[in-house]
Parts: C-alpha cells; sequence; structure tokens
C-alpha cells in the first residue's frame, strides 16, 4: 500500500429524487456501467420512471448506472479527472418533455478488488423501514500495485463509486449535497472472499 486517500462517493440521495428505468433495456447495465459495452444507438432514449428534483446527477433504477448533466462534465475536464466516459442520451420526463443535456456516465477506472484484511466488524442499520441490522465489515484498502491510476474507478467485483481526494473536490464544486466517506470508514454488506471470489452476505441480525 502506498498510502494514497480514496472515498466513496454515496449516491444514496439520489434515489429519493427524480428515477431514470431500465426495465425495457437488453444491454447489461452493469457492463455499460463500467465501460465495458457500448449502448446499442437504438437504446439510447430512457423513461423516467419517478419524478422529482434533478441534480447534476440522475440515478437509475439499477444502483451502479447513473447520469450526468455538462456541468459534471465540463467540471471533470477542467480538474483533469480521469476514470470516466460519457455516452449521449434523451430521457423523456414523466412529463413527455425531452432532456437532452444528460448523458449516460460510465465509470472506466479500475482497481483490483477491495481488501478487507484489517476490516471491523459492524452493525449496519437497515436503509428501509422495517428492514433487518446486519453485521457488515467497515473500513476496507485498495492494493495500489493493482489501479490503473485513474481518479475515479470501481474496485473490482464491485459497483463501488471510488474516487481520488481530487475526484471529491472536483465533484463538490458542483454538489455539496453528495457525501463521500474515506475507504477506512466505509461500511459495507458485501465482499468478494480473496482466495475463492466468492461474493460473501453479512448475516442478518435477529430482533
Amino acid at each position: 500500500m502506498q498510502g494514497s486517500e480514496f472515498f466513496v462517493a454515496k449516491f444514496d440521495f439520489y434515489w429519493k429524487k427524480a428515477l431514470v428505468g431500465l426495465s425495457d433495456k437488453t444491454f447489461d447495465p452493469f457492463k455499460v456501467s463500467t465501460g465495458q459495452e457500448v449502448i446499442p444507438i437504438d437504446e439510447r432514449t430512457f423513461h423516467e420512471v419517478k419524478s422529482g428534483k434533478r441534480g447534476v446527477f440522475l440515478a437509475s433504477d439499477y444502483p451502479s448506472l447513473i447520469f450526468a448533466n455538462e456541468k459534471v462534465t465540463a467540471c471533470l475536464e477542467a480538474n483533469d479527472i480521469k476514470g470516466w466516459l460519457t455516452t449521449p442520451v434523451i430521457i423523456i420526463t414523466k412529463k413527455k418533455e425531452r432532456l437532452t443535456n444528460y448523458s449516460l456516465f460510465s465509470v472506466t477506472g479500475k482497481s483490483g478488488a477491495p481488501r478487507f484484511d484489517f476490516s471491523r466488524r459492524t452493525v449496519i442499520k437497515p436503509a428501509v423501514q422495517n428492514g433487518y441490522d446486519v453485521l457488515g465489515w467497515q473500513g476496507f484498502e485498495i492494493d495500489e500495485s493493482n489501479w490503473d491510476g485513474s481518479d475515479i474507478f470501481y474496485p473490482s467485483g464491485t459497483s463501488m463509486f471510488v474516487c481520488t481526494k481530487s475526484a471529491r473536490d472536483a465533484i463538490q464544486q458542483i454538489d455539496a449535497d453528495i457525501q463521500f466517506m474515506n475507504i477506512s470508514e466505509y461500511s459495507t454488506q458485501t465482499f468478494r472472499d480473496p482466495t475463492t471470489g466468492d461474493l460473501i452476505f453479512a448475516p442478518m441480525i435477529e430482533n
């Protein structure tokens, strides 16, 4: 480890705003969100499934697939932030308006799987009413020998939006509401076993 400072961007509050649907799409949303696939031309029109306030980012009903407006791209370009690309799209609002100022935002930066060698077990509260507490893991590390140096990246096997301090500071210039948490403090309910590659889920805690 070289001691670089990394953060996880938390877009949770965006799911309470306008939401874009993917139910009519045939592409793989994870591969598109990580830049592994390009959206077919005939599938670049999206529809809002939930109306609400629109920020510089728009969420979809697939967790890691998000949309960004021109303020985001201009800011990232101005600050020379690497590890992303955009695809022009059209979004049809609930009021049948056509939005052309948003692009699909793909994270192309990569690193190896997060390391949980020194993680602490922690109780994670449910995100929904009447949900269960789970015993998760707090804190992880990025092995910089497996990191491609991008400012924005997804650790292998995850859809965590991880970024450098430079990227965090740039994004906060245009949206101070997005929360960033140092990876040493971030809590997760799942991780991949570094030996087997198996996805491990945190157990529920009986109330």
